[in-house]
């Protein structure tokens, strides 16, 4: 079976990583077969339950996509008030996590994150 590679927003990501080592990426069409009609992500389901659900259902956009729209839409409703969407703890916090991430590729060994500043 075909699967997309890729990442759900990476908020998501921190706040579900034990459930999506159980995860499976839910996606329609049939590639394999040349059908591209319909193709795009529904989103990540662990057994039964949905642990995230494409907020852009049957748009032909990637993960990656999907984050920037997620992030765009939140920071205009951010502007007429709404909540923060992806503040800077947020966005250093997986920047972090990234560059050790890098740094355990690099070295081929694994690599502690000390408790962040920022919280």
């Amino acid at each position: 079976m075909w699967v997309r590679r890729g990442l759900p927003p990476a908020h998501l990501v921190r706040r579900q990583a034990a459930a999506a080592a159980a995860a499976h990426h839910e996606i329609d069409g049939d590639p394999e077969d040349g059908n591209l009609e319909g193709l795009w992500h529904k989103g990540y389901t662990g057994g039964a339950e949905w642990i995230y659900r494409n907020p852009y259902p049957y748009a032909p956009l990637s993960d990656d996509e999907i984050a920037i729209a997620t992030v765009l839409c939140g920071m205009a409703a951010y502007l007429e008030g709404g909540p923060e969407v992806y503040g800077f703890a947020e966005a250093a916090q997986d920047q972090w996590l990234s560059l050790a991430l890098d740094e355990a590729l690099r070295l081929g060994v694994p690599v502690t994150v000390p408790q962040a500043p920022w919280g």
